[in-house]
C-alpha cells in the first residue's frame, strides 16, 4: 500500500485519486469566461480605436479649412 491509499500488486494498481485534477474543470470553465471576456473587450476597443481615429480625422480636416 503507498502513502496516499492506493493498493499495488504486481499488474496491477487501484484506488487513490489525483489530487491535482479535482480542480481542472473549474478552472478551465473560469479560462474560458476570462478568453470571452477578453474577446469582448477587444471588439469593443477596435470601435473606440476607429471612432477616436474618426473623430481626429474630422479635427484635423476642419483645421485645414481654418487655415
Amino acid at each position: 500500500m503507498t502513502y496516499d491509499g492506493d493498493v499495488y500488486e504486481p499488474g496491477t494498481l487501484t484506488g487513490g485519486s489525483d489530487s491535482n485534477q479535482q480542480f481542472i474543470l473549474p478552472r478551465y470553465r473560469d479560462l474560458r469566461e476570462i478568453d470571452e471576456r477578453i474577446n469582448v473587450l477587444k471588439v469593443d476597443f477596435d470601435k473606440k480605436s476607429k471612432e477616436y481615429q474618426d473623430y481626429t480625422n474630422k479635427i484635423n480636416q476642419y483645421n485645414l479649412m481654418e487655415k
